[in-house]
């Protein structure tokens, strides 16, 4: 045997193998006698609890500053204690299993164990029920990553980064939990569905919301600046669109609105001042600085309708345009009661209990058999205004025209001043006034009167009846006749009749009156086809054709008319 004198600093003997046994960390060192040259690498070490030779270290507890070599096992269930070491590298570890014992803490900022400052890779961490925690501003960026399933997450918070093809489902076990949407944004929705949901203190800024149902509770206002605003009270309006300067901050109320649905272009008084309305008709309101108006577009074959309807009945009244015939009609009590047209330049129909006729004229009445009302009334009361005014330039056409089918007790034109009877209106005017100013020289009749039927013999021409004042007056101021009565058929009675059919009258029945000075001035002039036979003259001499009369003749007379001459004598005794 040979012993180094270098490698061994301390010998201690003992009696017998046991007591070498009970040593602590006792070093016995043999040495090779065959290699004596390269003793390292034949060194053998034991103790009572374990040893090793040059390629197996085996040992209960193994310190130093430095282990080097190829291969480092620790099989069975060995304890291996790093603590307060710093481990730079631990090279590649194929297969490592980091546990603790029961009870270590393995949460907070200081567990019992714990991995720092390095990159694990391709790696499955099982947390076997255990939490993940990234603690104080810690960052986990998962670029690139795929995230197969997040499992239930109680909290989180997402700063930046894309959610896509995901079905994502915010809920908890009492409905309390809120979203928080606080950045800036834009937040784009692009091809977004919601199905339902509760949006409490939502602003929605520079968006669209397509195909969803909007609840808002009675404490609650629907604002969108520029937009439509929806509301329960009628002073701020339930839809206001268009022009309402109130938006100009956000979230705002439309106070100058005055409807239900107030839409506004401009303002009606052309500047920010609100215009009030009626009560009564203030449910929709379209307000504008010049023209205002509302479209209903349809096909040219269809109709265009705005139906007013009650409790009994959904349309029975309305406005209705038939584009297949291009006319306006108006519907009231569910009838059809009026129609305006283009036809003639423009034209209106009112319709009769029986029927509408057929288009006779610009404005066609229609009275109906059952319809127990007048066709056209008018109650006048402007005292220095004309009731009907005609402006005519027909040439051949009747200006008036009236044509009766039937007339019993009734008339065709009947003029009354004063429907009562005995009533008394104090009046100058005439009943009916005709003024003809025309000066042209052609023959016509200011007035005719044509009873044109051969078999209505019981009819009369012209009959004037009255009861208080003068029957007939003629007044001529031309040099022309006043009164022509002239017939050319061959009557049989007399054509002119002065009858006073009362015995106790005092009156002339007939008077005829000349202020003529001129002597040979006829007033009164009886002739035929021939000659002359009866005139009296303006000096109150009378002259008969033949033997009649003769205020200075002999000749045998066929009267018992005494005439006496200018002295006063009766000539006629004979």
């Amino acid at each position: 045997m040979a012993i180094s004198d270098t490698s061994i600093t301390d010998v201690e003997l003992v009696s017998t193998f046991e007591q070498w046994r009970s040593k602590t960390n006792q070093i016995v060192t043999v040495l090779n006698e065959n290699s004596d040259n390269g003793p390292v690498t034949n060194l053998v070490s034991a103790n009572s609890t374990g040893g090793f030779t040059i390629n197996t270290i085996s040992a209960s507890i193994l310190t130093g500053a430095n282990v080097t070599g190829t291969r480092l096992l620790f099989s069975g269930s060995p304890e291996i204690d790093f603590a307060g070491a710093t481990v730079d590298d631990l090279g590649s570890v194929a297969k490592w299993s980091l546990v603790e014992t029961v009870g270590a803490t393995v949460t907070g900022a200081s567990p019992d164990s714990k991995i720092e400052r390095c990159q694990i890779n391709e790696v499955e961490i099982n947390l076997n029920g255990k939490n993940l925690n990234a603690n104080g501003s810690s960052t986990i960026n998962f670029n690139g990553a795929t995230v197969s399933d997040l499992g239930t997450v109680s909290q989180v918070t997402i700063n930046e980064g894309t959610v896509n093809d995901a079905n994502v489902n915010i809920t908890d076990d009492n409905g309390a939990k809120i979203v928080t949407i606080s950045a800036a944004g834009p937040h784009p929705l692009t091809g977004a569905t919601f199905g339902n949901g509760t949006f409490t203190n939502a602003v929605s800024v520079g968006g669209l919301t397509h195909s969803a149902n909007i609840s808002i509770n009675a404490s609650s206002a629907f604002v969108a600046n520029v937009g439509a605003i929806f509301g329960s009270d009628v002073g701020t309006s339930n839809v206001a669109i268009g022009n309402f300067p109130e938006y100009t901050t956000s979230p705002t109320l439309p106070t100058s609105s005055k409807g239900r649905l107030h839409i506004r272009t401009d303002f009606a008084a052309g500047s920010s001042t609100a215009t009030a309305v009626e009560a009564a008709v203030d449910d929709m309101l379209i307000e504008g600085n010049t023209a205002v108006g509302m479209t209903l577009l349809a096909n040219n074959a269809s109709n265009g309708a705005i139906a007013f309807g009650d409790t009994d009945d959904a349309d029975v009244g309305g406005i209705l345009y038939d584009h297949a015939t291009d006319s306006l009609h108006i519907v009231t009590d569910a009838a059809n009661t009026a129609i305006f047209g283009n036809e003639y330049g423009g034209y209106m129909q009112i319709a009769g209990g029986d029927t509408l006729g057929t288009q006779a004229g610009k404005l066609h009445v229609n009275v109906g058999s059952t319809d127990g009302t007048t066709g056209i009334f008018l109650d006048l009361n402007d005292e220095d205004q004309i009731g009907v005014s005609i402006d005519a330039a027909q040439t051949t056409a009747n200006i008036f025209e009236i044509n009766s089918d039937t007339a019993t007790s009734g008339h065709v034109m009947a003029i009354h001043h004063g429907l009562g009877t005995g009533t008394s209106h104090a009046m100058t005017g005439s009943m009916l006034s005709i003024t003809d100013n025309n000066s042209s020289t052609d023959t016509r009749t200011v007035v005719d009167i044509n009873q044109d039927t051969t078999g209505a013999t019981g009819s009369t021409a012209l009959r004037i009846k009255t009861d208080g004042g003068t029957g007939a007056q003629i007044i001529q101021n031309a040099d022309k006749t006043g009164l022509n009565v002239e017939s050319s058929y061959a009557h049989s009675t007399s054509l002119g009749i002065f009858k006073s059919a009362s015995t106790s009258s005092t009156g002339a029945t007939l008077y005829v009156h000349g202020d003529s000075t001129t002597g040979g001035t006829k007033i009164l002039h009886v002739a035929n086809t021939t000659h002359d036979l009866f005139n009296t003259y303006a000096n109150g001499s009378i002259h008969c054709t033949g033997p009649v009369l003769s205020d200075n003749g002999t000749d045998t007379v066929n009267c018992r008319l005494p005439v006496r001459d200018t002295g006063g004598s009766v000539v006629n005794t004979t």
